[in-house]
Formats: structure tokens, sequence, C-alpha cells
């Protein structure tokens, strides 16, 4: 049976993959203390996001370690709110949510035995972003503190690998692939059905699998579907993604399946996604559910390692996802996409609907009382209409595959 994750999902996380980025960003990097060295980390995962310890002046912290950032970032409660600020600048995030940053000069960071000297970062409200707040993170690891290091996640092992050490990583050529870094952050190539190259930014700050930008999606279409062998399988009007500012606006968005992409020389079969108005795809963090990836800042080569040693990889999942959860403008836990044809449309479920209770626990518009539920163990959730009608909505009985 399908687990629960094909009928819903809480929107997709997408935190400080930026479509415009400060000019500073593209020629700024800080340098690792240590020379000729190899860490180990113990690592943990929220929702497919790597969570890594550090240490500022001995305080220990917990911070999200994001590829699809340009530069690292700390919350704003850490620091007496007559904290220096070295520079101001703006920055956009994924739903081209535009706000103003300032930047403090932060001394003592370690991440594991890695010191780093004083290195500017911006600060951040966390307790303003509901994924920031549920993950409980004080801060972020941006690329500005990785180019010239090379990186190896493990998440099997739960372990980060840091090093500055050349060919620490032991891997063989053909399974490369370059990297085009831009303001810091990895972008490579990922090879659709038969017929083209895309090129994609690798973004562990991302929760899913695959995001397709809608003008990729237009470009493909122009193609038969046997050549870029995939099809659009249902169009709504909603919304799915949270950024690091909030949540996304109401767009047109398409569910695509995909019968297979090539990553580095591994193939995957049936991978279904979303569209997003962006201006690049996104490969994110799923991705280390299948294998461990090795990023190698300073050569700019990208390497994929699958789990099972094999070159070919069956997603295997209907992941028709039929509604998703997000929030509103006014902090509400609302339905922010429906499609028209799933069961639960049928029952009565309506965008904007308020999420009012789950198996019975009354939510009152916590994001993280809601994930704090397992997906597989929902079995009926409470819904407010517009016209504070409440609606009782059944889920189908799943078999649990939660530990």
């Amino acid at each position: 049976m399908k687990n629960l994750s094909s009928h819903f999902l809480l929107c997709t996380i997408i935190l400080l993959s930026t479509t415009q980025q400060p000019l500073y960003a593209q020629q700024t990097y800080v340098r690792p203390i240590e020379k000729d060295f190899a860490d180990t980390i113990n690592i943990e995962f929220f929702r497919n996001i790597p969570i890594v310890p550090v240490t500022i002046n001995g305080k220990q912290l917990r911070f999200m370690f994001d590829t699809g950032a340009s530069f690292s970032n700390i919350d704003f409660k850490l620091f007496p709110e007559d904290v220096p600020i070295v520079r101001r600048d703006s920055l956009t995030d994924t739903n081209n949510v535009k706000q103003e940053i300032k930047f403090i000069e932060l001394c003592g960071l370690s991440i594991g035995k890695t010191h780093f000297p004083c290195y500017q970062a911006f600060l951040y409200l966390f307790d303003e972003s509901p994924m920031f707040r549920c993950a409980q993170v004080d801060g972020m690891i941006g690329g500005d503190l990785l180019q010239k290091l090379a990186v190896k996640i493990d998440k099997e092992k739960k372990q980060l690998i840091l090093t500055d050490r050349k060919k620490w990583f032991k891997t063989k050529k053909k399974k490369e692939t370059s990297i085009d870094m831009m303001w810091n952050r990895p972008f490579i190539k990922l090879s659709i059905g038969e017929i083209t190259e895309e090129t994609v930014l690798f973004d562990t700050g991302a929760s899913e699998l695959y995001y397709l930008c809608n003008e990729v999606l237009q470009q493909l279409q122009a193609f038969d579907s046997e050549l870029w062998q995939g099809e659009v399988i249902k169009e709504v009007q909603g919304s799915n993604i949270f950024g690091a500012y909030g949540f996304a606006k109401i767009n047109n968005i398409f569910l695509v399946k995909l019968q297979k992409w090539k990553l580095d020389n591994v193939l995957f079969k049936n991978i279904f996604t979303t569209t997003k108005h962006n201006n690049h795809s996104i490969i994110g963090s799923e991705l280390l559910n299948y294998g461990q990836v090795i990023l190698d800042y300073r050569h700019k080569k990208f390497t994929f390692l699958p789990y099972n040693d094999d070159d070919t990889i069956n997603i295997d999942n209907d992941k028709e996802e039929e509604f998703c959860i997000g929030i509103d403008e006014e902090g509400h836990l609302i339905i922010s996409l429906i499609y028209e044809n799933s069961d639960f449309y049928h029952q009565g479920m309506r965008r904007g609907d308020r999420v009012i209770a789950a198996n019975g626990q009354e939510l009152n518009d916590d994001l993280c009382a809601l994930m704090r539920i397992p997906n597989d163990e929902i079995k009926e959730m409470k819904l407010m209409d517009k016209d504070r009608g409440i609606k009782t909505i059944k889920f189908p009985i799943q078999e649990s595959n939660h530990q």
C-alpha cells in the first residue's frame, strides 16, 4: 500500500536558494584556520536537511547545512540589540521575497574540530520562520565557509566529513561531475530523458529530491514526450513551498512525472516532481536518502555514490501528493493546494480551509505540532472553511513505515 506521503505533503522547504544575490557573495569566502586536516562530524537531519553541531566561543549550537545559501547566518536573538552592524545588503529568497539583511562580524565559530577566523555573517530572526522554529536551529552554514574545503555527507551513517586535503575522498573519475560555482553555490549537470542536459543547483536546504522550474518544463514540452520521457500529470492553482521569508504566493503548479534522469552516471527512474517559479531547477537533500554526496568546492567536483552501489535507482514512489498544507499571511495552517480529482477533494477539502486538528489533537495553528505526528499515523483531519463550517476528512488506512 502507498504510504501517506503519496497523499499529503507539508509544503516543501527551500530555504535560501535565492533568485538574486548581492555581488559581495560572488567573491567572498572564509578559509579555515587549520591546514591539512580531515574531520568527521556526527550530524542530524530535519525533513532531509542536514543539521550540524557548531560551537561559538564555547557555546554549543545547531546550524542547518545549506549548500543553496551563498553565505552563513545566525539567529538575531543570540546577540544584544546594539550589536555592531558592519554592513547592510538585501537578499531575495526562492519565493522572490526580498528583505534587507544586516551583517555582523562573527568570531569563534567551529564545526567539529575545524575553526574559522572572524567573518561576516548576516542576522536572521529564526523565530519568524516556522521551519527554522520547528527545526530548533540557531543558524545556517552557507557556501562562504566551504569554498576551500571538500565535504562528504553520508546520511546512513549520519556523518559529515570536512577536509582541505586534495583527493582525500577516493572516487573514480567517471563518477565525477564538474561544478559551476555561482555565488558560492554548486550548480551541476543533470540529463533528462534522451535529449537534454539541465544545469541545476544542488541545495541541501531544499527538502525534496527534485524541483523542476517552469521555464525548463516549457522547453521540454516543445519536444515529443518520447524524447524527454515525461508527462504533466496534473495542474492546479495553489502554493507548495516555504522559503526563508515565508510562504509562496498562489501560482499554477504542475505535477510532472519523468521516466528517467541521469546524475553523475547514475540513472534515476520514475521521478515525480512539482514545478516551481524560479530561474533554475534544484536537486535537494532527499538525494541523500539514496547515496553519499561529495562536494569538492576547491576543485569544483561533485560525486554521487549510491548506497547500494548500483548505477540505476528506481524511486518507485507514487508521489502524487493530493494536497499540501501551508501557512497563510495571518499564520493559520491551511490547505494550500488540493487536486480536484483526489478523494480528499470529493470529501469536501478545499484550498484555503484551515487545518484545526489531526487525530483529535487540536493544532492551534502550530506547524511543529502537526510535524510531530508521523504522516502514516494520521487517520483524520478536522478542517474549517471560510464560512466557519467544520468538516472531518478521513484518511485511508496506511502501512506504518516510520521507525
